[in-house]
């Protein structure tokens, strides 16, 4: 028998194969990975890496645990860890989410020294960049956000409409029969539903952009699997402006044709999951079929395509930014108008 080597086997005199080496190699990532879930677990940041990143940043007692860890030789993926997750939360903060935007713009500020002094221990560079550049996304996504609801809250049509009735509550509507010569029901009132007031567009316009990025394919998200649901739950957001077209002409049925002819299909709305509980709903189309529900004395939407967070993209080709732009242009009201609306 040959002469054993020191790499071989003192038992068998064979060398270890790659198979083995490889083994090995792998059974020590699992370790260190497993290392790493439990210093991460030890500082509170496997549940809630973004909520937590702060509150560690903040405690010097954690900070020291955390220069422990990283002074050995395998930190490499704590640090990569804990440098993720203070990017994530500038990347959080940077989308605008704020029901009080001064308020928490300021609570940023105070916080950001500390983030940056964990993340250059963590990484060895500085967060300085990064963080400019987030509140400088901060105040641009809370004034778009801002300057798109208020629009949508003060338009209204330039010209006389001939079709609808200016003193008529929606409520009060009776469509009548349509008549024997020109098939015409009863005139509209001019405004379907009430106006929201800005502030509260932007409370639940930020509540809804929260709603996306949490639930946005999530698995196992919970559906509430309705085809009719309340008035009051339902946002419009309809077109380039918040109108729909009252009277039948030529191809066009507008709101009086299906009154007087209901489709089979309602409108297609999105679902978002609240965290105060229940469920929104955002209308993408039949905005003509919804109001004619609504004409005709319904509290709820029946026949309802729904959408959800889990599969929006893949099943009805709608992207992250479609979303984001029609929370943006959401309304509770619609003007009755002659003219067919714009696409």
């Amino acid at each position: 028998m040959g002469e054993l080597t020191k790499s071989s086997s003192p038992k068998t005199g064979f060398k270890p194969g790659l198979g083995a080496v490889l083994y090995t190699v792998s059974m020590q990532a699992v370790l260190c990975r497993h290392n790493v879930d439990e210093i991460l677990y030890q500082l509170g940041l496997c549940e809630s890496p973004t909520a937590s990143i702060v509150e560690l940043a903040s405690c010097p007692h954690r900070i020291e645990e955390i220069k422990q860890h990283l002074e050995d030789e395998t930190s490499g993926e704590l640090r990569e860890e804990i440098g993720g997750a203070i990017l994530d939360h500038l990347e959080q903060f940077s989308r605008g989410l704020a029901l009080n935007p001064t308020a928490e713009r300021f609570a940023f500020t105070l916080e950001v020294g500390n983030l940056d002094h964990l993340y250059e221990m963590a990484t060895g560079m500085s967060l300085q960049e990064e963080i400019e550049f987030s509140l400088q996304e901060f105040d641009r996504q809370v004034e778009e956000r801002r300057r798109r609801l208020e629009t949508r809250h003060a338009w209204r049509p330039e010209e006389p409409q001939s079709r609808v009735d200016d003193e008529l509550s929606f409520r009060h509507y009776k469509p009548g029969s349509p008549g024997w010569f020109s098939g015409r029901l009863n005139d509209a009132p001019a405004l379907l539903g009430q106006k929201l007031p800005p502030q509260k567009a932007e409370k639940l316009a930020v509540s809804l952009e929260r709603s996306l990025y949490k639930y946005r394919g999530q698995n196992r998200l919970t559906r509430s699997e309705q085809t009719e649901i309340s008035q009051r739950d339902t946002y419009f957001s309809q077109g380039l402006e918040p109108r729909v077209q009252f009277p039948e002409q030529g191809e066009a049925p507008g709101v009086e044709g299906y009154m007087k002819q209901p489709p089979a299909e309602g409108p297609r709305v999105l679902e978002f999951p609240l965290d105060e509980g229940g469920y929104a709903y955002l209308m993408f189309d039949g905005h003509h079929r919804a109001a004619a529900q609504m004409l005709q004395g319904g509290r709820t939407f029946s026949n309802v395509t729904v959408m959800y967070l889990d599969d929006f993209d893949t099943r009805y080709g709608l992207s992250e930014q479609d979303v984001l732009d029609a929370i943006r242009d959401l309304h509770t009201h619609l003007y009755m108008t002659d003219r067919p609306v714009p696409r």
